[in-house]
């Protein structure tokens, strides 16, 4: 899985707090709960329990841990139009399992937008090469 500098830092931040602020606590475990006086990684079930919750204060009522994976692998296709970078993040053997299981079919008229936003960039690039030469 990928993260960021600011995801790194806020992981730092709470193992760092967990130090100081429960006893000089070490556990492997990022997420942990208080079980009988002692600390206790999260399971997988408190995971997905809490993922529910947590979509239903959204409003999301199917919300899971892999609905998150989803959104980040469907984001990459959007932000970058690479098929191949969104399956290679998930590590899939082939980018057609990507396509048919995290990216919904575009309508003709998205299609058409996303060509004259391409197009729109690709004359952005040109203007400002055209203008170093200069």
């Amino acid at each position: 899985m990928s993260f960021d500098d600011t995801c790194r830092d806020m992981i730092e931040t709470w193992l760092s707090m967990r130090k100081d602020d429960y006893d000089h606590l070490e556990c492997d475990a990022l997420f942990i709960h208080k079980y009988k006086d002692e600390w206790k990684p999260w399971t997988r079930s408190m995971i997905t329990d809490r993922m529910h919750k947590f979509g239903e204060i959204i409003g999301i009522e199917d919300f899971h841990p892999h609905c998150m994976r989803k959104q980040r692998l469907i984001k990459i296709y959007e932000d970058t139009g690479d098929l191949n970078l969104a399956s290679q993040w998930a590590n899939h053997k082939s980018s057609a399992t990507t396509q048919a299981a995290y990216l919904k079919p575009v309508s003709k008229s998205e299609l058409r937008d996303k060509l004259k936003l391409l197009k729109f960039k690709q004359q952005e690039i040109e203007k400002r090469s055209k203008n170093a030469r200069e």
